[in-house]
């Protein structure tokens, strides 16, 4: 499991979010974290509010199970298709089009 806070720097938060789903981790966020920027709560990622939600979802899922793995799967597979080598790659010749475009024409 990982554990990502809502006062967390987006800058330190967005990779790590990125590195916990890639890598198979249940993600636990708090409401209003970066998170929920970037992925679906309750679907890529638990999301709690406040100490007792926490709680909840710790001993919840403190042994994997079907929920923790349905998750966990999804989220990764979302990394890849958002994230992964070929999203980055389409990203940069997008960027590369818009900023020669004007240049070639």
């Amino acid at each position: 499991m990982a554990l990502l806070l809502r006062d967390q720097p987006p800058a330190e938060a967005e990779p790590f979010v990125v590195a916990a789903l890639s890598a198979g981790t249940l993600l636990l966020a708090e409401q209003g974290s970066v998170a929920e920027r970037l992925f679906e709560p309750d679907r890529d990622f638990l999301r709690f509010t406040g100490p007792a939600g926490l709680l909840d979802l710790l001993y919840r899922h403190r042994e994997g199970g079907e929920t923790a793995g349905a998750i966990t799967g999804r989220a990764a597979l979302r990394c890849a298709e958002r994230h992964g080598a070929a999203a980055r790659a389409a990203e940069f010749a997008a960027l590369l089009e818009a900023i020669a475009g004007p240049f070639l024409r």
